[in-house]
Parts: C-alpha cells; structure tokens; sequence
C-alpha cells in the first residue's frame, strides 16, 4: 500500500497506533484470531483463517554463548504448526533494524528445528 490510500484509510478508519511495544503487545495478546486474519491477508497465505489455528511461540531465545546477551523477540507465532513467523513491531527505519530482526527470526529457526 502507499502512503496515500494508507493516509485516506486513517482518515475513514481512525486506527490505535501501535508504535509502542506495550501497547502493540496488548493488543496483539488480546486479539488472537484479528492478529491471525491480518498475518494471512498481509502474507498472502493459502489457507483459510477460520480453519488455521494460531499459537504464540516464546519471546526469549537462550544465549548460545557466555558473551551473549539475552535476545528477546516481540512476537513468534506459529500458524497451523507448519508456518512460523517472527513480528516485530519497530519505530525505527526498517533499514535500521533489519539486521537484527534477521538474526533473531535465525536464532528462531535453529533453536526449533528437529532433528
């Protein structure tokens, strides 16, 4: 979406801004089924929301070694068992934060695969 349609929707559609990890995380707790609805619209999944489930994953990935810190994500969530996303809510410029969303969506994947 642009900016324009975006500003018109907020103009229509006056929306909570979630700027604000508490705020986001409330509401995203709060709101299950909303939040999973919007991931599937937003990613363009091939499943239907009303027969995909939704489980919100820990936040806190264990340090792999003495030197590192303690990384916690906002949100891992984890639809029908089989699609695994990891969300962070920024205020920063995505230019700015990537790289450490990247490493935390990798530190998810390894500390979930099977082997």
């Amino acid at each position: 979406m642009t900016n324009k349609v975006l500003n018109e929707f907020n103009k229509e559609f006056p929306v909570l801004k979630l700027t604000s990890d508490r705020y986001a995380k409330v509401f995203i707790n709060k709101n299950p089924e909303l939040v999973k609805m919007f991931l599937i619209k937003i990613l363009e999944l091939d499943i239907s929301p009303e027969m995909s489930t939704i489980k919100f994953l820990p936040g806190e990935f264990p340090p792999s070694t003495l030197k590192e810190y303690l990384k916690t994500a906002d949100f891992n969530i984890l639809i029908n068992d089989n699609i695994l996303i990891n969300l962070e809510i920024n205020r920063s410029r995505f230019s700015k934060v990537s790289y450490r969303n990247y490493l935390y969506l990798s530190k998810l994947v390894s500390t979930i695969i099977n082997s």
